[in-house]
């Protein structure tokens, strides 16, 4: 077999094989999950008390069930089925004609309606994804395996897009992109396809992918599709409209603008009908939430305690693990001020790299520089850094990598390792034992930062060979 079979084939065992070695849920969701598939919302009698260890929570996180659960619970309250109200906060109107404890089981009187009757903190797009698998199951076991085969397939799509991608900026680099996403894979691990996030990064695929063949429509549909999918894209857009003006692509600037503009009205409109009153709850729920765990912030304060026992701790809101300090609010307010200047920076620095450049080859890799700085300007400096994150840069990071061969490629490969020890080790081992873990863990969080910019300015000095 050729060179590029073979690749193919650890791709699929990777992706379809030891990806799926955690495909039970976590253990502590197993009899809640039964209790919300039975006709009654009782806990059937063979469910058993379950010993829970330390071991037990680790191949907990590992598995990292508890977004999919949540998933879960979306899909099935909009199919009016029963749901963990853990997982689903309905908005006041909908409390009025649905009432049961927050961690008990629902059973809802009719379909709910996303954002209108239950808050839900993603875009509107998010939908396709999530509730698809529920379609073809009430378990949640199932659900779990359809989903997690649904991440790997869309997961599989964005690399054999990256692929091809890389074959058109320098012919022959296909083979380098493939066997980098399967390291890249490798290193994050699990996470990245138990998340939505695979879709977010086959819309960002897509689009280098329409700009480096010269198909302007489908680069913008497909942004417009991945602003709907998570909005983080719309961070791509900038340097995706230097690139169009460097070029003097006007008629590609018009069919391209205009065709991403209507798909991304009528997303918004169907949003603005469901959602009613409550259209803009989730720019309030992201607005309002607090420093997560994993910002480099939180990874200085969790280094102090090293001398300062006091100085910060862990709380859990929003839906994830945050910092809990007295220096919190002022550390938000400097992490708005510092993604934003990064941002003008990466997007200035592109400008004068897109205008300066010499052919239509180096004005792309200029501006896939600039999407994969202006990614990690935003899941580093922000308030809010998800391991997740990192699967937005599995293809773009290889495309960049295969384009581009050298020594930078590495500095992704350590910050998804960092990535895997941070989750799901050290929060198996962190929150237990958190005074005596935090110091490590501010590292391990400030030392898959500092990869991530090291990555990003070393790939801009070899792109300016």
């Amino acid at each position: 077999m050729g060179a590029r079979l073979w690749l193919w084939l650890y791709w699929f065992v990777l992706a379809f094989g030891i990806m799926n070695v955690y495909a039970p849920p976590p253990l502590q969701d197993d009899v809640r999950q039964e209790r919300a598939q039975s006709a009654d919302g009782q806990a059937p009698k063979s469910a058993a008390p379950r010993v829970f260890n330390l071991d037990q929570i680790i191949l907990s996180y590992q598995r990292g069930g508890d977004d999919v659960a949540m998933y879960f619970a979306y899909a099935n309250a909009l199919l009016g089925r029963p749901y963990l109200g853990k997982y689903v906060r309905l908005t006041d109107e909908a409390k009025s004609a649905e009432a049961a404890a927050a961690d008990d089981v629902v059973k809802p009187m009719r379909p709910l309606l996303p954002w209108r009757d239950f808050s839900v903190e993603y875009p509107p797009g998010m939908l396709l994804p999530v509730v698809a698998p529920a379609l073809f199951t009430s378990s949640f076991q199932t659900y779990f395996l359809l989903f997690s085969l649904e991440m790997e397939v869309v997961l599989s799509l964005a690399v054999a897009l990256a692929v091809k991608t890389a074959n058109v900026l320098v012919p022959g680099s296909g083979d380098r992109a493939l066997g980098l996403s399967i390291l890249l894979t490798i290193t994050l691990g699990c996470v990245a396809v138990r998340r939505y996030d695979p879709c977010v990064a086959l819309a960002m695929t897509a689009v280098v992918y329409g700009m480096a063949t010269r198909r302007p429509i489908l680069a913008c549909v497909a942004l417009a599709f991945g602003v709907a999918l998570k909005g983080i894209p719309l961070l791509l857009a900038p340097a995706m409209l230097f690139w169009f003006v460097a070029r003097r692509d006007w008629r590609g600037i018009a069919f391209g603008v205009a065709s991403g503009a209507l798909c991304l009205g009528a997303v918004t409109l169907v949003y603005a009908a469901i959602a009613g009153p409550h259209a803009l709850d989730v720019f309030v729920f992201h607005a309002n939430r607090p420093l997560q765990l994993e910002t480099p912030y939180s990874g200085a304060l969790l280094l102090l305690t090293l001398h300062f026992p006091d100085l910060a701790s862990v709380a859990q809101r929003y839906g994830s693990y945050n910092l809990a300090s007295t220096m919190e609010p002022g550390l938000r307010t400097i992490a708005s001020v510092l993604v934003i200047a990064a941002l003008v920076a990466v997007y200035a620095l592109a400008y004068l790299r897109i205008r300066a450049a010499a052919d239509d080859r180096k004005r792309l890799l200029a501006a896939l520089w600039a999407f994969n700085a202006a990614l990690v300007a935003y899941m580093s400096l922000g308030k809010v850094f998800s391991p997740q994150y990192l699967t937005w840069l599995l293809p773009l990071g290889a495309i960049a990598g295969a384009a581009a061969p050298g020594a930078s490629i590495w500095r992704l490969v350590v910050a998804n390792a960092l990535t895997q020890v941070d989750f799901p080790f050290m929060y198996g081992f962190g929150l237990p034992h958190f005074r005596v873990v935090a110091p490590v863990w501010g590292a391990v969080i400030l030392a898959r930062g500092l990869a991530l910019w090291s990555w990003i300015a070393v790939l801009f000095r070899e792109q300016a060979r």
